[in-house]
């Protein structure tokens, strides 16, 4: 337990738990730090090793029979935290939170380029591209969609972000990062090169919420994988160049 009324992770590193990483568990809900290229659920394309399929067999092995509940949901290739509900209950208590921004989410966002502002917010409607069922764009027919940015680290040849989404779209950091003018690296579906990542350059950082039973403020940390540090290490390094060559 952390100052009054907060619960934190114990050590920032989270459970080793065989197929999951535990960040948070207790009777109502689990927080894990999703890995890169994991799928949430089964889909045509993504069959098995989904994160369904690794908290539904945590629960098993245990003796629990479960349905799972997310509540923040992540895409494929995004890692880091995500909340998932234990029980019916839970997961309408924790979506009725998320609708009113009570769900805090913070991510890491290495983009190409150097941002030139230190803070802003990117307020631009998105909406689908005509024609694809994946990608999204910056539309004036789209829905609200508002990003807040701040510069951590600014690299000869890109950017690292501490980024906020105050608004839910599908791939809106991507795609409103990418609309400033600085994709994610890695992330070739918005115009990043995969040279120096092969996934976009997403982490999602931290995860606080009030917990739906007792309202407690949880705060929770995912530590970056070993593919972001490698491409951020190369960013430091002089003598290397994260595009090739």
């Amino acid at each position: 337990m952390g100052e009054e009324g907060v619960v934190t992770e114990p050590d920032g590193r989270g459970i080793a738990q065989g197929a999951i990483r535990i960040l948070y568990e207790d009777e109502d809900l689990l927080v894990v730090d999703k890995p890169p290229g994991q799928c949430m659920h089964p889909t045509v394309h993504h069959p098995r090793g989904t994160l369904m399929d690794a908290v539904l067999a945590y629960w098993a092995a245990r003796g629990e029979t479960r349905a799972f509940h997310p509540v923040t949901r992540l895409d494929v290739g995004t890692s880091g935290a995500t909340l998932i509900a234990k029980s019916p209950a839970a997961h309408a208590q924790l979506a009725r939170l998320q609708a009113a921004g009570a769900v805090r989410k913070t991510y890491l966002a290495c983009v190409e380029g150097r941002v030139p502002r230190s803070s802003g917010v990117i307020d631009a409607p998105i909406g689908r591209v005509p024609g694809s069922i994946i990608q999204r764009a910056v539309r004036r027919d789209g829905q609200p969609a508002c990003t807040r940015y701040r510069v951590a680290v600014r690299y000869a040849a890109g950017t690292l972000l501490i980024s906020r989404p105050l608004t839910g779209r599908t791939h809106q950091i991507r795609v409103h990062l990418a609309h400033l003018g600085h994709p994610l690296f890695g992330d070739d579906l918005y115009g990043g090169a995969r040279t120096a990542i092969a996934r976009p350059a997403l982490h999602a950082w931290r995860l606080a919420f009030p917990h739906p039973r007792t309202g407690e403020l949880v705060r929770l940390t995912a530590p970056l994988p070993e593919d972001f540090r490698r491409l951020l290490e190369r960013l430091a390094d002089p003598f290397s160049s994260p595009c090739g060559g």
